[in-house]
């Protein structure tokens, strides 16, 4: 095998690759006499058949899979060779396939950076800790009481008030939209609440009794479904048809029962319990989200461009305007992204920042430890040629992310653009730290959050499993958040932190000057399954 480097640029590395054609040859000859062995043609006996015969019947298919194989194996001992980590599969185009000379080709490459280990001196942090408040414990039980009361008719003669639940019939001008879904015979709302009718029809309704009407003005919403209507105030009928009245409920040991406590003393108990350790998943997201600022701020070095761009459409995908005519195959494409028995959602037991989610749809990048970081539409280690195909897997998303990237305005795109870079940057010094020191996931680990994967799914949980155990990429996705978190948590520990009590109300408040500390990489626990290059034999 003759390689020569023909561009260096950056982390993109392009090489010519040539492998003299009596190699192709002698491949195609032992192949061919192995098939001799056993072959079985009509009008010879198995094993009898002549080499030429088999060469002439099968010899074009043969000399296709062994040069497949060639560059597939060539092009991964180049790697080797030239200690080279790619990034993304690399892109192979065939120049000579072999057929009337040698086996040439050219092999373009974006690797993986090198990443110095952060030093943790630098790393000094500030945890935020809220203690209970035992206020919202008792607002949390006011709240409860509030949703079981019972509702029941008014029977006394009088108007209708605020906290009263009322059904109109709303009757609408000729041609113009209720402002209430249904058809207007029958709207059921409690009155004032702040979640149900619009404000002027609260307003409209208090003092009728039942079967009084009234005119009332309500001004449609200004992103109304009918822009002709948009924003307008229109006119309506309304007519009193039912008026009930939410009975008192008392917050004692009997509403606790109801909800399967034994006393209210209990049910305070465990809702402080669920409160205490929401409080601390805050304090830790907190704690993760300033650790990435931290090292955003360590680390500068460039990115491969292929991991950036594969990051900014997944966010155009994700955050972008989708044009009107796409939206059901947007919204297909959601709900398929957002079901993972297949590509499903992650709604992990850890609380990721407000975009997290988006790292693990599905073709992110995976920063291995070894020689690849392979995407999940490519098979690891496996080249692909020109004429295979794969590439026009996926010619509808990209015309989709072009046309949502079209709706962006130029501030968004480059916002969109800095913040893909960022997310990879992370990504990568986390895998880096990853595969320094080793930190990985063990298969009890892994087994255990796809345990916890399937109860989401009562009755189908051996599907589940099933599934997970067939489909590496699933499982892939599902570990990725928790190795990303053991990363985190491994490095916490070595920064310097100091703690500062808050207010509870602190501590959930989104910071003003927040930016998205997302990663991009989803971390492969095969990335932390072995021990760094220095520590291998």
């Amino acid at each position: 095998m003759q390689v020569s480097e023909t561009r260096t640029e950056g982390l993109l590395h392009e090489f010519k690759v040539a492998v003299p054609a009596a190699d192709l040859e002698a491949k195609l000859a032992k192949r061919l006499n192995e098939l001799a062995r056993n072959a079985a043609i009509k009008g010879f006996r198995p094993g009898k058949v002549p080499v030429a015969m088999l060469r002439k019947k099968y010899g074009l298919a043969l000399k296709a899979e062994i040069v497949e194989e060639t560059i597939n194996d060539s092009s991964a001992a180049l790697m080797q060779e030239r200690g080279l980590r790619p990034a993304l599969q690399p892109k192979v185009e065939i120049v000579n396939s072999g057929t009337d000379g040698d086996l040439e080709y050219t092999i373009a490459v974006e690797v993986l950076p090198e990443i110095a280990a952060p030093n943790y001196a630098d790393i000094k942090l500030e945890r935020l800790v809220a203690e209970l408040d035992e206020g919202e414990v008792d607002r949390s039980i006011e709240r409860i009481a509030k949703l079981l009361r019972q509702v029941g008719p008014v029977t006394e003669a009088r108007p209708a008030e605020a906290g009263d639940v009322a059904t109109v019939e709303i009757a609408a001008p000729e041609g113009v939209p209720l402002p209430v879904p249904g058809d207007g015979k029958e709207f059921t709302f409690e009155i004032g609440a702040e979640d149900g009718a619009p404000a002027a029809l609260n307003e409209g309704v208090i003092g009728l009794s039942l079967g009084e009407q009234r005119e009332v003005a309500i001004e449609l919403p200004a992103d109304h479904a009918d822009p002709a209507f948009a924003g307008s105030r229109q006119t309506y009928q309304v007519t009193l048809k039912e008026l009930k009245a939410f009975e008192p409920l008392q917050a004692d040991d009997a509403m606790a029962q109801r909800l399967g406590a034994a006393t209210l003393e209990d049910l305070k108990t465990t809702i402080r319990d669920r409160q205490g350790r929401e409080l601390k998943e805050h304090t830790r997201q907190r704690l993760k989200r300033d650790l990435l600022d931290c090292l955003a701020g360590l680390y500068a070095f460039d990115v491969p461009g292929g991991l950036v761009e594969r990051e900014y459409a997944q966010i155009v995908r994700q955050m972008a305007p989708q044009p009107p005519d796409q939206g059901e195959a947007h919204e297909h494409e959601h709900a398929h992204e957002h079901t993972h028995a297949g590509e499903h959602t992650h709604e992990h037991a850890h609380a990721h920042d407000d975009e997290h989610a988006h790292a693990h749809d599905g073709e992110h990048a995976h920063a291995h430890d070894g020689e690849h970081a392979h995407a999940h539409d490519d098979e690891p280690g496996h080249v692909h040629g020109p004429g295979c195909g794969h590439e026009h897997a996926h010619d509808d998303e990209h015309a989709q992310a072009a046309a949502s990237e079209a709706a962006l305005s130029d501030e968004q795109r480059a916002e969109y653009r800095a913040l893909a870079q960022r997310r990879v940057r992370l990504g990568l010094v986390l895998a880096e730290v990853g595969r320094q020191n080793s930190v990985r996931l063990t298969p009890e680990e892994v087994g255990k959050a796809i345990s916890i994967e399937a109860r989401r799914y009562p009755g189908q949980e051996r599907m589940v499993l099933d599934f997970f155990r067939k489909n590496e990429a699933a499982r892939e996705a599902l570990a990725a958040p928790l190795l990303e978190d053991k990363i985190v948590d491994f490095m916490l520990e070595l920064a310097t932190i100091s703690d500062r009590p808050v207010s509870a109300a602190e501590l959930v408040a989104e910071p003003k000057e927040a930016i998205e500390s997302d990663t991009a990489t989803a971390l492969d626990p095969a990335a932390a399954a072995s021990p760094p290059e220095d520590q291998q034999a």
